[in-house]
């Protein structure tokens, strides 16, 4: 029987309100009470998964950036498995500013934002403590580089943004859509992936992906899935994930998809 649970965040756990319901923390807290180890994964900079990962034991450990660094409250574990040298992230955001709408990436509690956006306002997690820095990333002072950062690009000229990246050999990129004017990239580097940071979490705390249950509604959690015991996809998961699951979820992230699920499967 699979006793580690990893759990993505939006689109997964979490309502459209970005809540989880009370019920769902209720019930994992019960799960771990009994014995089961659970893991939060996003794609969220750290700093804004902390609300969540507070509902649960300190110890929780807590993956943001895509796997890119590994948490928790208490700091018992951290490791950052992947960050931007400044010079490559400078020669990048450079080569391609033209062609470049807007962008943003978190450092701690840093929000760094190219050319703000009113719409994309949920997506940049600021909170109270959050200290906002605007402007063209080659015209900030002491810019400290990121773990991976989000584009917004021209999409007539998505592809010259794309060879780029191809080219450096260093950096990888996913395209999370596209209209006739914009294309939206999550961009980090090489071998950065949620399932690394899973692996060394699990392997960390004595389990394995044999040991491992995983939820996830977005290609960026394909390749755990892929690894994972047994692959939970939700019922509003991306097509992709839901062919290559072993289980959907009869629930949709708004309808505790999670929680309707391992309430039946582990029974």
């Amino acid at each position: 029987m699979e006793k580690a649970i990893s759990i993505d965040l939006d689109g997964t756990l979490l309502y459209q309100n970005r809540e989880i319901p009370e019920r769902t923390v209720k019930y994992l807290n019960n799960l771990i009470e009994k014995g089961y180890f659970l893991i939060l994964c996003s794609g969220r900079p750290y700093r804004s998964m902390l609300k969540y990962a507070q509902l649960f034991p300190a110890n929780t450990p807590i993956i943001s950036e895509n796997g890119a660094y590994i948490g928790t409250l208490d700091k018992s574990y951290e490791r950052e498995l992947k960050r931007f040298s400044k010079s490559t992230f400078l020669d990048m955001f450079v080569a391609n500013k033209e062609i470049i709408k807007h962008g943003y990436f978190s450092v701690g509690n840093y929000a760094y934002i190219y050319n703000r956006i009113a719409k994309l306002e949920p997506f940049y997690h600021i909170g109270p403590d959050t200290v906002v820095v605007n402007g063209p990333y080659d015209m900030v002072k002491n810019l400290e580089a990121p773990n991976g950062c989000m584009f917004v690009v021209n999409a007539e000229r998505r592809l010259e943004f794309e060879e780029y990246i191809n080219n450096t050999k260093k950096i990888s990129f996913r395209c999370l859509g596209y209209d006739q004017n914009n294309a939206v990239y999550e961009v980090s580097l090489s071998q950065v992936d949620k399932s690394i940071a899973i692996g060394r979490v699990l392997k960390h705390y004595g389990y394995s992906f044999d040991d491992l249950i995983a939820f996830g509604d977005g290609i960026n959690d394909l390749e755990t899935l892929k690894l994972a015991n047994t692959s939970v996809a939700m019922a509003n998961a991306e097509l992709e994930l839901r062919q290559a699951a072993d289980f959907i979820t009869e629930y949709t992230c708004d309808e505790e998809g999670v929680y309707n699920f391992l309430i039946n499967y582990i029974k």
